[in-house]
């Protein structure tokens, strides 16, 4: 996690480096995609790991992760999705889940809108009969998406 890449990223830094300094905290990097900036100082160590991973491979590895390393709290920036999988690693350890979420509550709404949908512009036949597809279906895979992400914010929010 590096300052420069970004407001979450700044903020985050700046709050690390405030806990570090005042109240002499160690914190950690759980990251789920390689960055291509250095590490900041004010953080003790980083971690990768792979959200595609089968779910108990994926809760042993963040509970090593939470536990090896004492963890207290993990802040979880807006990929309220991950929640769940950090809750069940830290299940019966003394580390708590903060999720504090960076951006405008079911905006993800309105990435894959219909609109976007019509203007694309296929490349092949068989593109061009799953972009068909994709658009007849749309209604149901709108509602479907919605039913999953209120899900997903109610597990976070819970």
């Amino acid at each position: 996690m590096n300052s420069t890449s970004g407001g979450t990223e700044r903020t985050t830094i700046t709050m690390v480096e405030a806990l570090t300094r005042l109240y002499g905290v160690r914190c950690f990097s759980i990251y789920e995609r390689m960055a291509d900036t250095p590490k900041e100082e004010c953080i003790v160590a980083e971690f990768q790991w792979s959200a595609q991973r089968d779910g108990q491979k994926n809760k042993e590895s963040l509970r090593k992760i939470i536990v090896g390393n004492n963890i207290d709290i993990v802040i979880i920036q807006g990929a309220f999705i991950h929640v769940p999988r950090f809750r069940a690693a830290a299940e019966g350890t003394k580390c708590k889940i903060i999720f504090a979420h960076h951006f405008e509550p079911r905006w993800e709404l309105v990435f894959g809108h219909f609109d976007s949908l019509i203007r694309y512009r296929s490349k092949s036949v068989i593109d061009f009969l799953r972009w068909v597809k994709r658009i007849v279906t749309y209604p149901l895979t709108a509602m479907n998406r919605e039913k999953v992400l209120s899900a997903q914010y109610r597990a976070a929010y819970e």
